[in-house]
C-alpha cells in the first residue's frame, strides 16, 4: 500500500512525533509512505526520515488551514481577522493545489492527513476518489456564529477514517450517521526507538548547574501564551520568595534573537512573548533560580531527572507531557480541565490545579514537594496509566487495525 501524508509540524512536536510513530508502524507493515512536509531541515525532518518516510517540502507557509478552537484561542482583532481569512485563502488554494498534484502523481492507497486543518486536501481527494484517513490533534473551531464548525465538520466527515488522540476530538463527528462505525480514539504514545537514537542530557544538574541538594521542577511548553509560561514563572517567584531548596526549568522554544545563559531562542515566532518573559526573570532576580535550556530532543532524559513536572495549560488542549512524566514515573502537577482531568486522577497520579489561581498551585506543589512518599506512589500510579493506555505497543496495534480495516477490505469496527 502507499499512503501520502501532508503535515505542516515542526521539530519533534507532538503532531511530528505521532506522524512519525504512525509512518514507522506502516513502514514496518511494508506499505511505502510519502509526506509532502514543510521544514527541511529540522530534527523533526530528520526524525520522519528515520522512521521511514519519503520526504519532499511545501516551505513557503503552513497549509494548515485556521479550523480549530488553538488558532482561535489567541487575542483577535477585525484587521488580525481579514488576515487569518486572507491566509486561510491562500491556505486552501495551495492545499488543494499540492493534494490533487501529489495524489496525480504518486497514485496512493490513501491520503493521510496528520491534523484536521487540512479540510481543502480532504475535497481533493475525495474529487479524486483517494481514501482518506484523518488524524484530530485539536479540537474544531467554536466559531462566533458557528458556521465555519458546521462546515469543517461536514467536509471532514468526508474521510473515510477519522481517529482523534482524545474522546474530545471526535465528539463532534458522532452525529454523522456515516461515520458512527469508521471514528476512533487512538491515543498518544512515546516512541522508545526514538529516546535511545537522540541526544541524552545524562546529567542535567552538572549541564545546567543544578546542586545535588535542590529539587527541580520542570515545565516544556516554551513561550507558548497557551503553555502558561507566566503563570510558571509567577509560581517560582512565589517559591523561590519562601523557601531555597526548589530550582524551576524552563523548556522549550523562545525567539531566536534571545538567549539564555543555558539556550539560544530557536523560533522565528513569539518575540514579544519572549522579551516579556525574560524581563520578568531578569526584573525579579530569578536568573539563579530558573534555568532556561530552550528546546530540548529527548524531553524524555530531562524529566526522569525532575522532581515535579507542570503542565500549565491556559487553553484547555491535550498536555502530551503527562504521559511522557507518566511514563518516567514522575509526579505531574496539571492545569484542572477537561483534557487533564481524563488523564490525571486527583491525588493518584498526580495533581490538578486550577489555572490563575496562584494560592491552589502553591500549595499543591508544596505538597508534593514536601512529600517524596506520596509524590513516589503518584509516579508509580502513573506509570501503571501509561502501561495500560499509552503504551507503544498497545497504539501499534490500533494504528495497524485502523488502516488494515479501512483500505483492505475488512468491515470496519470500532475500537475501545
Amino acid at each position: 500500500m502507499v499512503i501520502f501524508s501532508i503535515h505542516s509540524g515542526w521539530q519533534l512536536g507532538g503532531s511530528t512525533l505521532n506522524l512519525g510513530f504512525v509512518v514507522k508502524n506502516l513502514v514496518g507493515n511494508s506499505h511505502k509512505v510519502y509526506v509532502l512536509n514543510r521544514y527541511e531541515d529540522d530534527e523533526g525532518s530528520r526524525y520522519l526520515e528515520r522512521c521511514g518516510a519519503e520526504l519532499f517540502y511545501f516551505p513557503a507557509f503552513s497549509l494548515k488551514m485556521n479550523t480549530t478552537t488553538i488558532l482561535e484561542s489567541s487575542e483577535s482583532s477585525v484587521k488580525l481577522e481579514i488576515v487569518k481569512a486572507i491566509h486561510d485563502v491562500a491556505k486552501f488554494v495551495f492545499g488543494f493545489y499540492l493534494a490533487v498534484k501529489y495524489i496525480n502523481k504518486y497514485k496512493p492507497d490513501v491520503l493521510y492527513l496528520t491534523e484536521s486543518a487540512f479540510p481543502q486536501c480532504v475535497l481533493a481527494a475525495r474529487l479524486l476518489k483517494t481514501p482518506i484517513v484523518c488524524e484530530l490533534q485539536a479540537e474544531l473551531i467554536e466559531g462566533r456564529f458557528g458556521i465555519r464548525r458546521k462546515l469543517y465538520i461536514k467536509l471532514l466527515s468526508k474521510s473515510d477514517v477519522l481517529f482523534g488522540i482524545t474522546r474530545f476530538h471526535i465528539e463532534p463527528f458522532l452525529k454523522e450517521a456515516r461515520q458512527s462505525d469508521n471514528i476512533y480514539i487512538i491515543p498518544n504514545t512515546i516512541d522508545i526507538d526514538l529516546l535511545k537514537a537522540l541526544p541524552d542530557k545524562a546529567d542535567i544538574r552538572t549541564a545546567f548547574n543544578i546542586p545535588e541538594e535542590k529539587k527541580i521542577v520542570c515545565y516544556f511548553g516554551g513561550v507558548s501564551p497557551i503553555k502558561g509560561p507566566e503563570l510558571y514563572l509567577e509560581i517560582a517567584k512565589q517559591i523561590i520568595s519562601i523557601r531555597d531548596d526548589v530550582v524551576f526549568v524552563f523548556a522549550g522554544p523562545f525567539h531566536k534573537d534571545f538567549k539564555s545563559e543555558w539556550a539560544n531562542g530557536s523560533v522565528k515566532d513569539d518575540y514579544e512573548e519572549t522579551q516579556r518573559l525574560l524581563d520578568f526573570v531578569n526584573q525579579n532576580a530569578l536568573d539563579k533560580h530558573v534555568r532556561i535550556i530552550g528546546e530540548v530532543a529527548n524531553v524524555i532524559s530531562v524529566i526522569r531527572q525532575c522532581d515535579v513536572v507542570i503542565s500549565l495549560n491556559k487553553f484547555p488542549h491535550f498536555s502530551r507531557i503527562i504521559i511522557e512524566a507518566f511514563y518516567c514515573s514522575v509526579p505531574v502537577l496539571a492545569s484542572d480541565d477537561k483534557f487533564s482531568r481524563e488523564v490525571v486522577k486527583q491525588g493518584v497520579t498526580g495533581l490538578l490545579a486550577e489555572f490563575g489561581n496562584i494560592q491552589d498551585w502553591l500549595i499543591k506543589l508544596i505538597s508534593i514537594l514536601d512529600d517524596p512518599n506520596a509524590a513516589r506512589m503518584m509516579g508509580k500510579e502513573g506509570r501503571k496509566v501509561f502501561e495500560s493506555t499509552f503504551d507503544p505497543a498497545i497504539v501499534s496495534s490500533q494504528i495497524n487495525e485502523v488502516f488494515s480495516r479501512a483500505f483492505l477490505g475488512i468491515e470496519p469496527r470500532r475500537l475501545k
